[in-house]
């Protein structure tokens, strides 16, 4: 078996190559993490559609020889991922001056469409998660700067 580098992770995750057929890490790192977490949630593709569940990696904690991986599992339905800050939204949003039915309604700041997503109970200042529609990115912002962007 031969064994793979930190500076070979990042070439083969550049060239989006598949699993990595006999090859070993020799130590594990940031980009070894993240390829790891990536394939992992690849090879569970499958439960997903046998079970209508959608996993995500997590995060999680690694040293030189170990890592431990944080995944999640969320229902799919209607074809929405129903997530954990998604149904804070629902059921916090009235403290916030939100409804529960504005989850998933788009708004413009800076001229830019955005959609909301869900809500981070823990954030101090950017409690409102959204979602950038023009890229898929997730972003975060203020209460206020969204409410005033729905009705504004």
């Amino acid at each position: 078996m031969s064994y793979i580098s930190a500076k070979e992770v990042k070439e083969k995750r550049k060239q989006k190559k598949g699993v990595f057929m006999g090859m070993e890490f020799k130590e594990i790192n940031r980009e070894a993490c993240s390829l790891i977490s990536e394939q992992v949630v690849e090879e569970l593709k499958n439960l997903e559609k046998k079970y209508g569940i959608k996993f995500e990696a997590a995060g999680g904690n690694f040293t030189k020889t170990n890592y431990t991986m944080k995944l999640s599992a969320s229902i799919v339905e209607s074809g929405k991922v129903l997530t954990r800050e998604s149904e804070a939204f629902k059921k916090n949003a009235h403290l916030y001056g939100f409804k529960s039915t504005d989850l998933g309604r788009q708004f413009l700041k800076n001229n830019t469409i955005y959609k909301i997503t869900g809500l981070n109970t823990r954030g101090r200042k950017f409690k409102i998660l959204g979602e950038r529609m023009l890229d898929g990115v997730a972003m975060k912002f203020t209460v206020d700067s969204v409410l005033s962007a729905l009705k504004g």
